[in-house]
C-alpha cells in the first residue's frame, strides 16, 4: 500500500489576504524588474525576488508536512510519577516512543532531557496521532480530561495513595442545634494506629481511634454553636500525634426551622415517651393527641405552643408539617376530618406517617370512607413469622453496624409514584412514601424503635426520626431552588454542575465570588422537565461564593489531595475500560503526523535573497 505524504498551510480569511497581498508585491516588484533592470541581469533579479516573496508567505501561513505514521506506544506521567522509573512495569516501556509529562508532575530537574511537557491531552491528540497506546503513570486524570483524548488504549500503572481523606461526606447545610455526622474513609500509613479528630473553634469535639486497616472507615458527630458560615477542622494523626492530613469541613449553619410534628394516637405508646425526648432535644415542635376514652383525649405540647386539637380542621393542620397516627386513630376520624387531612395533603403538600397495625396492614378489609386513598400500599407477607429482627439502613443512616430491632412480617412492595424511605439488609422495603398530589403518606414496619436507645446506640433513634419525618414533611413553597452537587469538594479550575428548578422562563444565575466582580451563569433548559436549568461554573478562586441565597465553599488546589488522587485513579481505570473496547475498531486503520515545517529555513531563503538583490544594485 502506499504511503502518501502532502504539504498543507494554515487556512482561513488571514491565509487569503496573505496570498493577495503577496501576489500584488509579485506583480509590483516583478514589473519594476522588467522595465528598469537590464536583460542580462533579469532572470537572475525575478529568481531572488520570487524566492523573497515566497519565503515572506511562507513565514505567514506556517506550512505543515503531512506524512503516514505507524501507531506508537507513549508514556504520559501524571501528578504522582515522582519514582516512575522504579516502577516494575517501566523496565518493559524503555523503548515508547514518546514520553509526556503534565506541567503538574513534579519530577527531577536532572530528568528534564527525558521526557517533553505537553499542556494537556488535546495537545497530544493534534500533534501526535500516531499514539495509539498510553501507559499512565502517577494518579491518572479526572473524567473531563480524558473527553480529549480518544480511541487511544490506556494502561494505567497508579501510584500508592498519600495517607488523608479518601472519601468525607458531611452536610453542607445545617440548622443551628441539629446535629450531624461526618462519614468517611481514610487511607493511613502501612496498619499502624491512627487517629481521626474533629475540631471547632472552642476545640476538639469528636474523635475516633482508627482500626489496624490501610483504608479503615469513620463516623463523627458535633452539633454547630453558632449561625452563619463556619470551617471545622477535620485531621489525620498517627499514633504519635503527628498531623498527617488536615482538611476543613465548610459548613452553612442556618436559623432553626424545626419540624412541626402532630402525633395521633388511639391508645398510650411506649415508642410516644421517647419521640417526646428527642423532639426537646431536637427542638422540634409536637404536639400529641392520645385518646383516652370515647371522645375523651390527652394533649400534650412539646416545643409547641398549645391549641384545640378536638376536632382536626384546616386550620389546625396548617400548623404542622407531618401528621403521625395510627391505622385505629385514622379509622375513628370523622369522614369531615378525613376530608380535611386529605385536602391538606393534596393541596399543601402535607405529609402522613402511618404506624402499622391490624387497620395498615389488611387495607383491603377496610371500608372507612378515604381508605384507598390513605392506604395505598402492597405488601410480601411472611406467614411463618410473628416478627422480624430486621436491621435497617437509609440515606446518611449512621455507619456502625446497628443492633437488629423488631419489625412487621411483612416487607413493601414497590407501587407507582412511591419511594423507599428505609431498607433492610436484604435490601427490602421497610418504610415507603407515596406521592398523594403535593403531599406524600408513608408506612413504616418497624416496630420498638426506641430499642436503640436502650442498647446504647441513640444516633440511630434520632437519625431515623429525622429522616423518615423531613422526607414526608411538608416543602417550602419556592419561586427558585438552587442546588449543586455535594458528593466531593469543589476545588478552584474544576467544574461545579449547578442547576435550578424555576418557572421564570428565561432564568440565569449571578454568582458572587469572595473578591471578583460578580459572575453571570448562564442556563440549558432540561428536555424532559422545562422547570428544570443546568449550567457549570468553573470557579476561579478560594473562598465562599454566594448563588441566590445559597452558599458554596471553593476549595485551593492543594485542598482534599487524597480525594483528589482517588478521583483521578477512578477516572482513569473507567477510561481504560472504555478505551479497551474502543480501540479494537480502529486497529487497521492508518495514521497521519504533521509537523510544522521550522520557519527559519523560509527566514534564511529570505534573508540571502534579499542579501542578493541589494548586492546585485550596488555591483
Amino acid at each position: 500500500m502506499s504511503r502518501a505524504h502532502s504539504l498543507s498551510m494554515y487556512g482561513g480569511d488571514y491565509a487569503v489576504v496573505a496570498i493577495l497581498l503577496c501576489a500584488l508585491l509579485f506583480m509590483a516588484t516583478s514589473f519594476w524588474i522588467w522595465r528598469r533592470v537590464p536583460r542580462k541581469r533579469r532572470s537572475w533579479r525575478v529568481l531572488a525576488n520570487t524566492l523573497a516573496i515566497f519565503a515572506l508567505l511562507a513565514l505567514a501561513l506556517r506550512p505543515r508536512w503531512t506524512s503516514p505514521a505507524d501507531p506508537a506506544t507513549a508514556v504520559l506521567l501524571t501528578s504522582g510519577a515522582e519514582n516512575y522509573r522504579a516502577a516494575p512495569s517501566y523496565d518493559s516501556l524503555q523503548n515508547a516512543a514518546y514520553t509526556f509529562a503534565l506541567p503538574e508532575t513534579q519530577l527531577k530537574p536532572n530528568e528534564s532531557s527525558s521526557y517533553k511537557i505537553i499542556p494537556d491531552l488535546g495537545y497530544l491528540h493534534r500533534h501526535y496521532p500516531e499514539v495509539r497506546h498510553l501507559h499512565v503513570f502517577g494518579y491518572g486524570l479526572r473524567d473531563y480530561d480524558w473527553q480529549e483524548l480518544e480511541g487511544v488504549q490506556i494502561t494505567p500503572h497508579f501510584a500508592p495513595l498519600s495517607p488523608g481523606f479518601k472519601q468525607v461526606y458531611w452536610p453542607r447545610e445545617l440548622q443551628l442545634g441539629q446535629a450531624f455526622s461526618i462519614q468517611g474513609e481514610a487511607v493511613c500509613m502501612d496498619n499502624a494506629k491512627h487517629w481521626v479528630t474533629l475540631t471547632d473553634p472552642g476545640g476538639e469535639r469528636d474523635s475516633l481511634a482508627l482500626t489496624l486497616k490501610r483504608t479503615p472507615q469513620f463516623e463523627l458527630q458535633m452539633r454547630p454553636r453558632e449561625l452563619g458560615l463556619h470551617h471545622y477542622v477535620l485531621r489525620l494523626k498517627s499514633e504519635e500525634g503527628r498531623v498527617l492530613a488536615e482538611e476543613y469541613l465548610a459548613v452553612h449553619v442556618q436559623p432553626p426551622q424545626p419540624l412541626r410534628v402532630l402525633i395521633l394516637e388511639s391508645t398510650p405508646k411506649f415508642e410516644t415517651k421517647y419521640l417526646k425526648h428527642w423532639a426537646a432535644r431536637e427542638l422540634c415542635r409536637l404536639a400529641i393527641r392520645t385518646t383516652v376514652s370515647r371522645e375523651r383525649h390527652r394533649f400534650e405540647f412539646i416545643n409547641h405552643p398549645r391549641l384545640k386539637l378536638a376536632t382536626i380542621d384546616a386550620e389546625v393542620l396548617e400548623d404542622f408539617d407531618v401528621v403521625m397516627l395510627d391505622g385505629p386513630a385514622l379509622e375513628t376520624l370523622s369522614a369531615t376530618e378525613r376530608r380535611a387531612l386529605r385536602s391538606a395533603m393534596e393541596r399543601k403538600g402535607l405529609g402522613v406517617l402511618l404506624a402499622a397495625d391490624e387497620v395498615t396492614l389488611a387495607p383491603d378489609q377496610q371500608n372507612f370512607s378515604e381508605s384507598k386513598f390513605f392506604l395505598p400500599f402492597r405488601f410480601e407477607a411472611f406467614p411463618d413469622l410473628e416478627q422480624r429482627m430486621v436491621k435497617a439502613h437509609w440515606q446518611h443512616s449512621p455507619t456502625q453496624t446497628p443492633m437488629a430491632i423488631p419489625g412487621e412480617p411483612f416487607a413493601l412492595l414497590p407501587t407507582r409514584d412511591a419511594s423507599a424511605l428505609v431498607t433492610d439488609e436484604q435490601d427490602r422495603t421497610l418504610a415507603l412514601a407515596v406521592q398523594r398530589g403535593q403531599g406524600r403518606v408513608g408506612l413504616s414496619l418497624l416496630r420498638e424503635t426506641y430499642r436503640w436507645i436502650l442498647t446504647g446506640q441513640p444516633q440511630w433513634h434520632a437519625s431515623y426520626w429525622s429522616h423518615v419525618f423531613s422526607e414526608l414533611a411538608r416543602r417550602k413553597a419556592q419561586h427558585e431552588a438552587w442546588a449543586l452537587a455535594v458528593d466531593k469538594p469543589i476545588c478552584v479550575d474544576q467544574p461545579l454542575a449547578l442547576n435550578l428548578t424555576t418557572t421564570n422562563p428565561l432564568p440565569f444565575g449571578i454568582i458572587k465570588p469572595p473578591s471578583a466582580p460578580a459572575d453571570t451563569l448562564f442556563l440549558r433548559q432540561d428536555e424532559v422537565e422545562p422547570r428544570r436549568w443546568r449550567g457549570t461554573y468553573w470557579p476561579r478562586e478560594t473562598g465562599w461564593h454566594e448563588v441566590a441565597t445559597k452558599w458554596f465553599y471553593v476549595y485551593a488546589r492543594e485542598n482534599w489531595r487524597t480525594w483528589q488522587q482517588a478521583a483521578k485513579i477512578a477516572a482513569t481505570s473507567r477510561q481504560a475500560v472504555r478505551s479497551n473496547g474502543r480501540t479494537s475498531s480502529s486497529s487497521s486503520s492508518t495514521f497521519t503526523k504533521t509537523e510544522i515545517i521550522s520557519p527559519i529555513w523560509f527566514f534564511l531563503i529570505f534573508l540571502l535573497s534579499s542579501t542578493f538583490l541589494w548586492l546585485e544594485r550596488k555591483l
